[in-house]
């Protein structure tokens, strides 16, 4: 008997969480409380007029395959973003590491590309992850990408003041680092 009616107890509790909007599929809604985040937004950046996403980026360079680069988040929200370059058919996979990177940092990493031959990286979303990596930390575990050149982004809500490493790494194909 009281096994039912934690079990009736439990469903009730979960179809309410779903009614109210509790349980979600989606990306992350902003919550917060007077001037304080508790949850930060972490969408892909706010597609541009120009159809170049790089344009609602702070581009910091290119990085190899594999490699890592380090930087530091300064407002909110912020979108960094790093080219990579794969010659021929690639596997890679690209992380936030745990190592390089401020604690209590949420990130959200967006992949676009292959640079077109205007020089624009599109808007199309190739892949995205927010929490697959260490705590809150984000990784794309592997993406098969065809030879070209691609764009990395990385944003945080909450990040000012805090630094983040992000790591690109060759699982398969021909990564070749560029001089």
């Amino acid at each position: 008997m009281r096994s039912k009616l934690m079990k009736s107890c439990l469903a009730t509790l979960m179809a309410v969480a779903t009614a109210c909007g509790g349980v979600s599929d989606g990306p992350e809604a902003p919550t917060s409380s007077v001037g304080e985040s508790t949850q930060t937004v972490l969408y892909p950046p706010p597609a541009p007029a120009s159809g170049n996403i790089l344009d609602s980026t702070t581009y910091m360079g290119r990085v190899n395959v594999p490699g890592s680069i380090q930087t530091q988040f300064t407002m909110v929200p912020q979108y960094f973003s790093f080219s990579f370059i794969v010659s021929g058919t690639s596997t890679v996979k690209l992380e936030v590491t745990h190592l390089g990177t401020s604690m209590y940092l949420d990130t959200g990493l967006f992949l676009y590309g292959p640079r077109q031959a205007n020089g624009s990286f599109g808007t199309t979303l190739r892949a995205v992850d927010d929490d697959s990596g260490y705590g809150e930390l984000s990784r794309i575990t592997s993406v098969t990408l065809a030879g070209g050149e691609y764009l990395a982004v990385v944003s945080s809500g909450s990040g000012v003041g805090k630094q983040f490493r992000l790591q690109t790494d060759c699982l398969a194909g021909t990564c070749v680092p560029v001089p």
